[in-house]
């Protein structure tokens, strides 16, 4: 579609797969856009996107560049399933070459395919700053879940090691952070004109467990 003027209310369906390719989607004031709610948020199973079509700016439509993406004056609510917590503290180093990580802590919402995040926790030397850093931040895909942690489709390439204080003990476990989120608003196409997202005019904005990519 090229433009969506909601003067009402526009909802997305949470328990069936739903996809909105448009150009332009704005959300007048007093008017609202729900992708799920705290009270029914998309259901687990499911995907709830808004694409933003690659489609050239019309200078003579919208001579300002407001469109192409989300403009919204009134409210916005998008609430995804929840990852209880998103980001979680390891139990144990995880060291390069394990295939399970081990979680300090049960986790809900976690599933086979999902991509995680590990961050590159060295202590950096002189020579490893600046120019000649070389993150060793990983991201990984789950095979299969326990309730205190997840197996991995392919072993650590790396070592995240924890803070450790003067003695060597460690004190600190780095955190995971869980990237896969079935609310989505995208570009179509990364490569081309790519949409953006923008709140104005004191929207009214609640968002949870969403991702926004490559806009």
């Amino acid at each position: 579609l090229a433009f969506i003027q909601v003067r009402g209310t526009l909802t997305s369906r949470t328990h069936r797969n739903t996809r909105l390719n448009v150009i332009t989607l704005m959300v007048l004031e007093g008017a609202a856009l729900e992708v799920g709610s705290l009270t029914s948020p998309i259901a687990a199973n499911v995907t709830a996107e808004i694409a933003i079509a690659d489609r050239p700016f019309d200078p003579d439509l919208d001579p300002s560049q407001a469109g192409n993406g989300i403009v919204a004056f009134g409210k916005v609510t998008m609430h995804g399933a929840p990852k209880n917590p998103t980001f979680v503290r390891f139990g144990q180093e995880p060291r390069a070459g394990v295939t399970v990580l081990v979680f300090g802590q049960p986790v809900e919402g976690r599933q086979a395919g999902d991509t995680l995040v590990i961050p590159d926790t060295r202590q950096l030397a002189a020579n490893e700053r600046g120019r000649s850093y070389r993150s060793e931040s990983e991201k990984v895909r789950i095979a299969s879940i326990s309730r205190s942690g997840v197996a991995l489709e392919a072993p650590l390439a790396f070592d995240h090691k924890g803070s450790r204080n003067a003695a060597g003990a460690v004190e600190f476990l780095p955190h995971v952070g869980n990237l896969m989120r079935n609310v989505v608003i995208r570009s179509a196409n990364p490569r081309g004109v790519r949409g953006h997202v923008l709140f104005v005019n004191r929207a009214d904005v609640d968002i949870r467990y969403a991702r926004f990519s490559n806009l």
